[in-house]
């Protein structure tokens, strides 16, 4: 019996008598343990980091699309008043224009009434021959 013990004790020495196998096992298993969790932390960190940056840049875009269409609508109503300030000056333009055609027309009417006048004043101090009161007498 007291061989065995031996045999046993004096098998398991030369083979590994401090463990350092299992201890080897342990430790690549935990360093690969460490290295998974350290891996899925990253990821985990890198998919809150890309959510954070797409709701950061997402409300940015939203807050500088929303400055832009607050702009192009001032833009738009500054159109929609020149626009009309356009209009005005045509209807202007059109009013000046029949103006004009009435002064002018007044103006012929003025000359021609003028001359008239003129002819009759005329035929009153230089009463024609047959209108001649001289040439009775």
């Amino acid at each position: 019996m007291s061989d065995e013990p031996e045999n046993v004790a004096s098998e398991e020495e030369p083979c590994d008598p401090f463990k350092i196998d299992r201890l080897t096992v342990h430790y690549d298993y935990l360093l690969y343990k460490i290295q998974d969790y350290v891996s899925s932390i990253h990821l985990h960190t890198t998919e809150i980091c890309k959510r954070q940056n797409e709701l950061v840049t997402k409300e940015v875009i939203e807050g500088i699309i929303d400055e832009n269409i607050a702009e192009l609508q001032k833009l738009l109503v500054q159109c929609e008043e020149l626009e009309s300030s356009f209009d005005m000056l045509d209807q202007i333009d059109v009013i000046v224009q029949t103006f004009k055609q009435r002064i002018e027309d007044v103006v012929k009417e003025h000359k021609s009434l003028k001359k008239k006048d003129r002819w009759s004043t005329t035929k009153l101090f230089f009463p024609g021959p047959s209108q001649s009161s001289f040439a009775d007498t």
